[in-house]
């Protein structure tokens, strides 16, 4: 065992600066995690506007299929015309042979 004697004076003094010591050391560390969560949190930020991107683009280009297809489908004005036509045409076919 050591015999040294440490006056009370300098053991405060020691006891202040090993505080100091690890309150700096404890900041530089939450210093650097918050560092690493901002860059953390800014590359979610671009991951998550890529995302919403490319479900942007998938939704107009399902969009613009629907557009298509609605643009393909038979209107009811034209519906109509081709069955009061077939009807028109089956009217006088089966009067012609009726005959």
């Amino acid at each position: 065992m050591s015999t040294e004697t440490v006056d009370l004076r300098e053991y405060v003094d020691r006891r202040f600066e090993d505080q100091v010591t690890a309150v700096q050391a404890a900041l530089v560390a939450a210093d650097k995690a918050v560092s690493a969560a901002l860059i953390a949190q800014e590359k979610a930020v671009l991951k998550k506007e890529e995302e919403v991107e490319r479900w942007r683009a998938a939704a107009n280009e399902w969009r613009g299929a629907m557009s298509d297809r609605e643009r393909d489908f038979l209107g009811r004005k034209e519906f109509y015309s081709i069955i009061g036509t077939a009807v028109a045409v089956i009217s006088f076919v089966t009067a012609f042979y009726r005959r």
